[in-house]
């Protein structure tokens, strides 16, 4: 675990983004959450679970600077010892860029693209207790710049549904690279996160909250001033303790009426990061959305703030 990216130099970032519009809705990041919306699996495999079974999630997300985030996520109960199966793909395209030499000269176009594939599996592990694991390969094409590599989420689910209560403990982005943007490059580390997240939902009121934590591992790192003389590892304390708020995010769900959901997020990491001075911060770090609930589909909204921008997160679920 330490040995893993504690600052923000990891490879592949865009496997942090929220992969449906409900997750994007959430704060970005939700690995407990009560539902059967089967996209959420991606966030956590341990999720992952027969009620989401024969359904598939499309996502579209228009997000900033013309960057478009498209995914799709499914799965199906194999009926052997309550194990469920499920997969997907995430693709996000950059566009086309101009090239230019150091003088600023155009050297004409080319395209940048990245995407995942995921293979997951979950089953129950005694009781009110869920494991799951997810596989995904994933690649980045930047014109002749090439890398690709490989990752495992392992994920741990603690459920009581008669008390509304769902906790989890996930570590994220276990891998490595097989090939580097440089031929014979050295390999560049993933974005690490280990995270956890507690969700209850309200018996006499249709309401859901969330607490969810990340980037937990990063509370220990080396010391700068003694790795040259040994690598001490050390509590790094403005870090853990007088920024431990900003490991957190707040989140809500209600139930407005049969067929419509309301839901709401704080991401103080994304708050805090996004804060610049003399400039529109009041609403960096929140989201919000909406879902369309019906009987053979859920449509799902969700939107971000970054200063005075906004993306559009989209998700359709389709039951077979």
């Amino acid at each position: 675990m330490f040995s893993q990216t504690l600052g923000g130099n990891a490879s592949f970032s865009f496997l942090k983004l929220p992969n449906s519009a409900q997750q994007s809705a959430l704060g970005g990041i939700n690995i407990s959450t009560f539902n059967k919306d089967v996209a959420n699996a991606w966030a956590n495999p341990a999720l992952l679970n027969a009620d989401m079974s024969k359904q598939i999630s499309t996502s579209y997300n228009a997000f900033l600077a013309g960057i478009n985030q498209l995914g799709l996520v499914t799965g199906i109960d194999t009926k052997w010892k309550k194990i469920t199966v499920g997969g997907g793909i995430q693709f996000l395209d950059y566009g086309t860029i101009m090239q230019t030499d150091a003088a600023g000269n155009n050297l004409g176009y080319f395209k940048a693209a990245d995407y995942t594939a995921q293979l997951m599996a979950s089953a129950d592990y005694k009781d009110h207790f869920r494991l799951g694991v997810a596989l995904k390969f994933i690649q980045s094409h930047y014109g002749q710049y090439r890398a690709s590599g490989i990752g495992v989420d392992i994920g741990i689910t603690f459920y009581d549904t008669s008390k509304g209560l769902q906790a989890a403990l996930l570590v994220k982005n276990i891998g490595t690279q097989f090939t580097t943007y440089e031929p014979n490059g050295i390999k560049e580390e993933l974005p690490f996160d280990l995270q956890a997240g507690i969700s209850y939902a309200f018996r006499n009121m249709p309401l859901q909250v969330s607490l969810t934590a990340q980037q937990l591992h990063r509370s220990i790192s080396i010391g700068n001033e003694q790795a040259g003389t040994g690598g001490s590892l050390v509590v790094e304390n403005n870090n853990f303790f007088g920024k431990l708020g900003s490991h957190f995010l707040l989140s809500a769900q209600y139930r407005i009426a049969n067929a419509l959901e309301w839901y709401a997020g704080y991401n103080f990491l994304r708050g805090r990061d996004l804060n610049i001075s003399n400039g529109p911060n009041a609403f960096n770090g929140f989201s919000t959305g909406f879902g369309l609930l019906f009987k053979k589909f859920t449509v799902h909204y969700g939107t971000g703030f970054y200063q005075k921008n906004m993306y559009h997160h989209f998700s359709v679920n389709f039951f077979l």
